[in-house]
């Protein structure tokens, strides 16, 4: 029905991305739907695992209001205690720096793997001061939302 809805009033090339997850405390279950949006990092620490490099969490459909019967596919993962999914807008790997240059997913991978271990607020603060040291002189052109679901036990 949402679909239907933003397809009805969408105008152009007018669309919606959106990213959906369920964490399930009890068994680190973490069900999600990704239709368009930036791909979520999964970084897994715990259970023995190390993470060396975040993994994305691709699309599962196309942005909604562009086809008002497009299918999505749900996916899951496993999260150990420690692990963690970073879901962040375009506007933090798109805020400029001074002369130009993107904050990029390099910044944003290279951030989330130094704090993997810090709680999830850590990690939050992290990357919030490396964006404002370096879109520091840039106006913000795009809205910025970053959003750490960290699994305790």
């Amino acid at each position: 029905r949402a679909i239907r809805l933003i397809c009805a009033e969408s105008r152009g090339e007018m669309f919606v991305t959106l990213f959906c997850g369920l964490l399930t405390p009890e068994t680190g279950e973490f069900i999600y739907v990704n239709a368009g949006h930036n791909p979520p990092l999964l970084c897994q620490v715990g259970g023995g695992a190390e993470c060396e490099r975040p993994v994305k969490l691709t699309r599962t459909g196309m942005a909604l209001g562009v086809l008002d019967d497009a299918l999505f596919e749900q996916r899951s993962v496993d999260l150990s205690p420690g692990d963690f999914v970073l879901i962040y807008t375009d506007g933090v790997t798109d805020a400029m720096g001074p002369t130009g240059q993107p904050f990029g997913m390099e910044r944003l991978e290279r951030a989330v793997l130094e704090y993997r271990h810090a709680p999830a607020a850590g990690i939050l603060d992290v990357i919030a001061t490396r964006l404002d040291n370096h879109s520091r002189t840039s106006a913000q052109f795009d809205d910025i939302a970053v959003m750490v679901a960290k699994r305790l036990q």
